[in-house]
Order: C-alpha cells, then structure tokens, then sequence
C-alpha cells in the first residue's frame, strides 16, 4: 500500500522536554537569580502542573480556541501558587526547552517526500512551530497544524479529518499517523478509516504487534517496506553496504569527470569547422554537448531526494533564452554542482542556454574546463593570482583593475 500522508504527534513521538517541567521552572529561576523557598521542589512543580493542567484545559479545551484565551494567558494560569514560579513565567514561555529524540532527524531525511506529503498534528500550541525551527526539523514537514489552532483536539475525528483536508487527500486509507500515545494517535484515527502506528518502548495490549514499533530507528524499518524511503538511503543503513556503495559512487564520479570532459572536448573540436561556415548551427551542437554535461554532474546527487518547486512562466523559457537572454548561474563551491544543475537539466527548454560565472580556480577543474570551451567567465582572486602566476590574466598587484574592467565590459 502507498501512502499519500505521513502524519506524526510531536511530543515524545519527534520531540522532547529537556530534563522535566519542574528541572526548566527552577534552571529558570536559578538562571534569573530569582530568590526560591524550600517548599520548591522539582517533584512539587510537577505534580502540581500535571494537576493544573487537567483542571484547565477543562475549563478552556484546545488552549482557550473556544473560551477566546490567548496560549499565553492559559499558561499563565497552569502556574503553580508559589509567587516565585509565577514570575519566572514571562522567562519560560518564550524560552521552554526541547530536545529531538534519537534518531528523529534520521527518520525525516530517510522519507522520500517525491512520494509522500509529511505533517505535524499537535494538541499543542502555536509556539510548536518556534520549536520545530529551532530543533532544525521545520522543513522536514509540508505543514504543521496544532489544536490551539484548529480548536481541534485529538481524538476528535474532526482533527485527523482536518489533517487529511489540508493535506488534499480524500481516502483516510490513504493516509497514516503515528505517535506514543494510544487513544489519540493509534485508535483516534483509526476510527475515521486511517492506518496508525504505536511508539513506545513497550506494546501496549490493545495495539496489535505489526502496529508497534518501540523506537523510531525501528520505525524507518516500517516505512521502507511501504516504499517511503529512499532506495539509497535504506542501502547506506546496511553496514555491510555502506562501504560498496560508497565505492560505486566514486567511481561514477571519477568515471563521468573522465568521459564527460574527454567526450566534450573531442566532439567541440570536430564540430570547429563548422563554425566558420553556420556560427549559428555551431552554437547549437555547443549548447547540446555542454547541456549533456549537466546530465553526468547532476546525476551525483540523485540520491539526496531533492523535491524541485518550479513558479513562473515557463513555456515561453525556450523562446526567450533562444532569442532574448541565457540564464546566468554563480558557481562558487563544489557542493553547488549537482545542487544546480538537477534543475537546470529537468527544466524544459534551457538546453545548455547558460552561462556560469566562478572563481578562476576552477579552471584548473575537469568542470572548468569544459566551461573554458562554453566561453564562461572566471573571476580571479588576488590570492590565486600570486599562487597560479602562470594562468592568471595579469599580474597579482592588478587583478581588481582587470577585474572591474572586465565586468563593466560584460555589463
């Protein structure tokens, strides 16, 4: 089966508190050097959280979406009575810990997002969205929904529909959630007809053994058997492929560099003469052999599982860049050559109609040197200049001179 959302609880399914409520009230206090009392004691501030808690989200559910509260105001009231908690409250609503659980950030890059849409429902509040982003996991998700936002809480079946809604998916079948706890992230959404997956150290009875898994490393295991990771991803889990495939890569790398920048250089020097006769016909057969390069170096990053976003209008790109202007690209790190040029081959009607302008240590690159036959620009640098004396335009001391007068030419 193949599905089309990935939905995930935050807390203690991806993420958790760092140390325990009472641990980040008394940090906070000491961090202030806000006097305390004995009677404040970390076992005291959690327990009578826990308590507050429950008491107030009675009175004010989905943290106060229906009783017109602010987050805020309804933290405020989950205070404990000692006065000194009560002032350290302004410090720790903006500043409360999370950490990521192991194996969190493994997980969501293992996902192919090409075949399935990633999300959060949270019975939490707005300030998720900070959390997410501090912890370096944001991007990871097509969107995040919490219930102070939608006034929903699980395990209404009204928040697991609202997830499926935003997400564009109207089979629940289609569709799984996964979280630690049992009601509201395994039975809630299986009422409305989702799959859901248990996650806790220990089965809990009720769920069945092919539903549960105990950590999340096992549960990267589950998702690639329903085809939701990356081939080469799953791979690299296996030690014992690690090495081979690491191998495999290089010599693709070495291979390409090899045949792609000989076969470049060979075919430009047969079609020369015909420059001399169709200048035109010659730009083209260019063009052609110089877009084919980007087929080898683009094809190094297959495996990163780049989701491409196109905007714009981009069925007149082939006429423009034919008659009316290229695409100029600045190239200043290894690391940007598959990065650019996947969507530079897989956009429609570029067909080699670009132009690249890098630092000119890269001419002495098998890149740069097909870029040398393309006519692209080279910027050089005073330090390269005196270390490379024998390629450089002219001499260290002028560099910037030429520099300049070799960009108000282009200009």
């Amino acid at each position: 089966m193949a599905f089309r959302l990935v939905s995930f609880d935050a807390l203690d399914t991806l993420i958790r508190i760092s140390g325990s409520v009472g641990q980040q009230y008394l940090r906070t206090l000491d961090l202030h050097t806000i006097n305390t009392i004995s009677s404040v004691t970390e076992e005291a501030v959690n327990r009578q959280f826990s308590y507050a808690r429950k008491e107030i989200m009675k009175k004010h559910p989905a943290y106060g979406f229906y009783t017109q509260k602010t987050s805020e105001e309804i933290w405020r009231q989950l205070e404990t009575t000692e006065e000194e908690l009560e002032e350290a409250f302004q410090y720790i609503y903006h500043a409360y810990d999370y950490e990521l659980i192991e194996n969190a950030t493994d997980l969501l890059e293992s996902i192919d997002r090409s075949k399935t849409k990633t999300c959060i429902y949270s019975n939490g509040d707005e300030r998720l969205h900070k959390h997410l982003q501090q912890l370096g996991i944001y991007h990871h998700f097509d969107f995040v929904l919490t219930s102070a936002e939608t006034g929903l809480e699980k395990p209404r079946a009204q928040a697991y529909i609202r997830c499926l809604e935003v997400a564009g998916i109207k089979e629940p079948s289609e569709a799984v959630h996964i979280g630690d706890d049992v009601e509201k992230d395994f039975h809630g959404p299986r009422r409305v007809g989702m799959h859901s997956i248990n996650i806790l150290p220990n089965k809990p009875a009720s769920v069945p053994d092919d539903s549960h898994v105990k950590d999340l490393d096992a549960l990267k295991n589950v998702l690639s058997q329903f085809d939701l990771t990356r081939m080469l991803v799953q791979l690299k889990s296996n030690p014992w492929l690690r090495v081979p495939i690491a191998t495999l890569q290089f010599l693709w790398v070495a291979l390409n560099n090899i045949t792609g920048v000989f076969g470049y250089w060979c075919l430009h020097i047969c079609a020369l003469p015909i420059k001399c006769v169709d200048k035109q016909l010659f730009d083209t057969i260019e063009r052609n052999l110089y877009h084919i390069t980007f087929f080898f170096c683009s094809s190094w990053g297959f495996e990163n599982g780049w989701k491409m976003i196109v905007s714009g209008d981009y069925e007149k790109l082939e006429e423009l860049v034919n008659e009316k202007c290229i695409l100029v690209a600045n190239h200043q790190n290894t690391c940007d050559i598959s990065a650019l040029m996947w969507p530079l081959v897989t956009l429609k009607g570029l067909q080699g109609a670009v132009t690249w302008i890098m630092d000119a240590i890269f001419k002495l690159s098998s890149f740069g040197w097909v870029c040398l036959g393309h006519d692209d620009f080279f910027i050089w640098q005073q330090a390269d200049a005196k270390q490379f004396r024998f390629a450089a335009p002219c001499d260290p001391e002028n560099i910037k001179e030429h520099e300049l007068a070799v960009s108000c030419f282009i200009s």
